[in-house]
């Protein structure tokens, strides 16, 4: 039966959800309408993979920059060139495919901490200048994943994003 005099300023409460019921073991739930599914957790990668992958893209960059200052002639552009290239390469590759040639090798890739989708090229070029940051101070901004929960680096928690295994 209705109320005969219902109140006119009363907002109409939206009904509540049950909590999810508990999923396997390693697997983190997603709200899907009024049901859920369940999907892996991710694996965030560690140290050494993401060192061994900064490594290789450090080379590949050293490289490509060493042969256009080459070109120029000019020995003092390459750490210029180095820096730029560095920005670009990183930001473009993180930003529109997670991962760079170094991240493919080593099996790692940069997404939202959120929601695991791509982080996009603006919000990587402000990850890899903040890169600077995770160094300044002894390099504690990258020592930061040793004890972070999500492996997080200062850099990655500026750009709200978390680097996860892909293999």
């Amino acid at each position: 039966m209705s109320d005969p005099f219902p109140d006119p300023g009363a907002q109409p409460h939206e009904p509540t959800r049950p909590p999810p019921p508990p999923g396997p073991a390693g697997y983190d739930y997603q709200q899907q309408g009024y049901g859920y599914s369940y999907a892996p957790a991710p694996t965030y990668s560690g140290f050494w993979r993401r060192a061994g992958a900064f490594v290789l893209d450090e080379i590949i960059i050293g490289v490509a920059g060493s042969m256009l200052a080459g070109v120029s002639g000019d020995n003092g552009a390459i750490g210029v060139l180095n820096l730029v290239l560095g920005i670009a390469y990183f930001s473009i590759l993180e930003g529109s495919r997670g991962q760079t040639l170094g991240g493919m090798a080593a099996s790692v890739r940069v997404v939202d901490a959120n929601t695991g989708d791509l982080i996009g090229i603006p919000r990587a070029i402000g990850r890899n200048v903040a890169r600077i940051l995770s160094g300044l101070v002894f390099g504690l901004g990258y020592l930061w994943m040793l004890w972070d929960p999500r492996k997080q680096t200062w850099h990655d928690k500026i750009a709200s994003s978390v680097v996860v295994r892909t293999a």
